[in-house]
C-alpha cells in the first residue's frame, strides 16, 4: 500500500512533516488550502482512521 507524507503548517506559523500509511488523505485535503483548526483536526481524525484501517 502506497504511503503518503505530506507538510501541514499551523496557526502559529510552525510546520511539521507527517505521515499516512495510504494515500487516502488526499481526498480529505487540498494542497495549499487553509482549514480552520477544528475543520483540519476532524478531517485529520477521519482521513488517518480509514488508512490505519486500510493497512490493518
Amino acid at each position: 500500500m502506497p504511503v503518503m507524507h505530506f507538510r501541514i503548517q499551523w496557526p502559529d506559523g510552525g510546520e511539521a512533516n507527517c505521515y499516512s500509511p495510504s494515500r487516502v488523505v488526499s481526498e480529505f485535503f487540498t494542497p495549499g488550502h487553509a482549514y480552520p483548526l477544528e475543520d483540519f483536526v476532524q478531517r485529520s481524525r477521519e482521513a488517518l482512521g480509514i488508512a490505519s484501517e486500510r493497512v490493518r
